[in-house]
């Protein structure tokens, strides 16, 4: 029972006449369809009192008996409401949701009242939220005009996430679906379900549950907070990481397009880029279902004819024709309807890739004469993006970032000078000294400059201003070595690799190592373990509440950087061991941790644990080590050091 529900109760009782569903709807704020649901949660609340909804074909709805039992009724509602405010974890839960998911304000005296509480339980709670959120940069705080939550808009989303996924652990006796319940309207929750599960069902019928769960959880809170006039603003990225979620942008416009019909929500280009990175972040392009015959042949000969140009055989790539048979009848009707799409990175693409532009423009002519269309730039650019991703997936391309001090006309200077001795497919790009420090840095594989940058994970080669010929030298040298020949730069390998691991190795699974996964929070990073665990059917129903209730008992994490959670051998139905390495450390109680190793052990293997445990520490006793194994990229460089074939 909620308090919305309680609401239409009262007003039932107050209202002695027949009353449309209309009238209530347009009270409440809500849709007629969540009036109706609200009615049949009402109507099994009331099964032991002597009163019952009336309805009325054309006419409306009725409260029916006897003011005594109406008044027990609504009793019992406003107990079951109380017991719930006395619960801090529900009253934290609604205060997040009234300061970061509702219109109106909240302020400590409202709060007080409500929950019946004094303000230093509040001040409580408001510190209880911060501490769960303390390493997103958003804060909690009480000002003149109430409670609000400072942050940018970027980190309120990602800490609003974080705390629904802690509150959804901590009422886990509730289904994912109630427990947002708990923080947005029904009416949302359905309009996102049936986007992702229904009309996009070819999309995501392969995605994984968790990463379902995790991208329900994104659009709710995205969508609700542009409900109440939020919006993103952009992010500092590197157009060579950028344009690989923008394969999913004309996804995002079709997502876009149903929610401004059914919601009347603004997307501004900002927000549309966010909603691209998540649904890639969250694997939906991968998972493309081809079903449309009619395009096949021109998709091919497409294909074919970039084949022949670029010089390289694209005919083989799956993923780069069922990516394009999915866009392309859509580009196609977009066209001819007159409806024009537009892409935010189009300027930086036809700057940083105007010869392959031409290229694809002058491919796509077969598609102009076709369909009896006439492709924009935008089109072109967003057909390009998904030649770019399959020409850098068949032949590696490098992403060297240029950063001067003497402003653009420098660096457009040391581009000229850079692109006649490097392949022309590797990418590079102009940046400031800011933008490198504000960007994520993931991606870069060669930084060259005229500034002192001492990057302690990215080879840089200092140049001067109108390179020279030992600046030459310099740059071909660190192409040569950390480009052709793969040296690592800035590492120092302090792991004992000599050391053989006979047991680890025992229960190591290379479907089971994953390598700079990108998580926001502990309790994220263990849904995503636990389901796949859960999918492959290693463990069985109770182990997920085991994990979560160990964590509740203490910090599994160690001062190295690394956690260690676990769960009941009891839980475990085959022996194994999880090995997840992370894109960007996270919260783990007290500390920040870049390796997530989960040994789980069954009843039959118990007595091993402890050369399983030994064989660990060698790797994991301190920071040196920890930061070096979460930079391996490849499992087999993990399974490698394990053995005793570790050099």
């Amino acid at each position: 029972m909620n308090e919305r529900q309680y609401k239409l109760a009262r007003m039932l009782i107050d209202h002695d006449n027949f009353l449309p569903t209309s009238f209530y709807s347009k009270k409440l704020l809500v849709s007629t369809k969540t009036v109706y649901q609200d009615l049949e949660a009402l109507k099994l609340f009331m099964k032991p009192y002597a009163i019952q909804i009336k309805r009325l074909p054309s006419v409306g709805i009725k409260l029916i008996g006897e003011e005594q039992e109406k008044r027990a009724f609504i009793t019992a509602i406003e107990d079951c409401l109380n017991m719930d405010n006395y619960s801090p974890n529900i009253r934290r839960l609604r205060i997040i949701k009234d300061v970061c998911l509702e219109k109106e304000t909240p302020t400590l005296e409202k709060l007080s009242k409500r929950f019946m509480v004094s303000k230093t339980s509040l001040y409580n709670d408001i510190k209880h939220i911060n501490q769960i959120i303390s390493h997103n940069e958003v804060v909690l705080s009480s000002n003149s005009e109430g409670l609000v939550v400072n942050g940018s808009e970027f980190l309120v989303q990602k800490a609003l996430k974080q705390l629904i996924f802690h509150y959804s652990t901590i009422l886990s006796n509730n289904s994912f679906k109630e427990n947002l319940d708990n923080f947005f309207e029904i009416e949302l929750i359905d309009n996102v379900y049936k986007l992702l599960l229904e009309d996009l069902y070819d999309l995501t019928t392969k995605v994984s549950d968790y990463y379902i769960r995790s991208l329900i959880t994104n659009l709710l809170i995205q969508f609700r907070r542009l409900e109440i006039g939020h919006h993103l603003t952009a992010e500092e990225s590197f157009l060579f990481s950028s344009i690989h979620y923008m394969e999913t942008y004309s996804v995002a416009n079709e997502i876009i397009a149903e929610l401004e019909k059914k919601m009347n929500l603004h997307f501004d280009d900002n927000d549309k880029e966010y909603l691209s990175r998540q649904l890639f972040a969250h694997r939906i392009t991968n998972n493309l279902k081809v079903d449309n015959e009619k395009y096949t042949d021109i998709v091919y000969r497409l294909i074919e004819r970039m084949s022949t140009i670029e010089k390289i055989d694209l005919t083989q790539n799956e993923h780069l024709f069922n990516s394009l048979l999915y866009h392309i009848p859509a580009m196609v009707l977009r066209l001819k309807k007159g409806i024009r799409i537009e892409n935010p990175l189009l300027e930086s693409i036809k700057s940083q890739y105007s010869e392959l532009f031409s290229i694809v423009w002058y491919a796509l002519v077969i598609i102009e004469k076709e369909y009896d269309v006439i492709l924009n730039d935008d089109e072109i650019s967003l057909i390009l993006i998904h030649f770019q991703i399959a020409l850098d997936s068949q032949s590696k391309a490098n992403n060297i970032l240029i950063v001067c001090q003497h402003g653009v006309s420098s660096a457009q200077f040391i581009y000229s000078k850079i692109r006649r001795f490097i392949p022309a497919r590797d990418n590079v790009e102009i940046s400031t000294l800011e933008k490198l420090e504000k960007a994520d840095p993931t991606d870069i594989d060669l930084i060259i400059t005229s500034l002192d940058i001492n990057h302690p994970m990215i080879p840089y080669v200092k140049v001067t201003p109108l390179v020279n010929s030992d600046d030459y030298v310099r740059m071909m040298e660190a192409y040569t070595k950390y480009l052709i020949k793969g040296e690592k730069f800035g590492e120092v390998n302090t792991l004992q690799s000599n050391v053989a691991s006979p047991t680890l190795l025992k229960f190591m699974d290379p479907d089971l190592i994953r390598l700079s996964v990108k998580v926001d929070s502990k309790e994220e990073c263990l849904d995503l373990m636990i389901s796949e665990l859960e999918r492959m059917g290693h463990v069985n129903k109770r182990f997920r509440k085991s994990v979560c209730d160990r964590e509740k008992l203490g910090n599994t994490n160690l001062e190295s950087g690394a956690a260690l959670p676990h769960a009941d051998p009891s839980t475990v139905i085959t022996s194994h061991i999880f090995f997840l390495s992370l894109k960007n450390a996270i919260n783990w109680g007290d500390r920040n941790i870049k390796l997530v190793i989960m040994i789980n052990l069954c009843e039959k293997d118990i007595l091993e644990i402890r050369d399983v445990v030994e064989e660990l520490y060698h790797f994991i006793e301190n920071e040196e080590s920890v930061d070096v194994m979460s930079n391996i990229t490849k499992p087999e460089e993990i399974l490698k050091l394990f053995s005793s074939e570790g050099d």
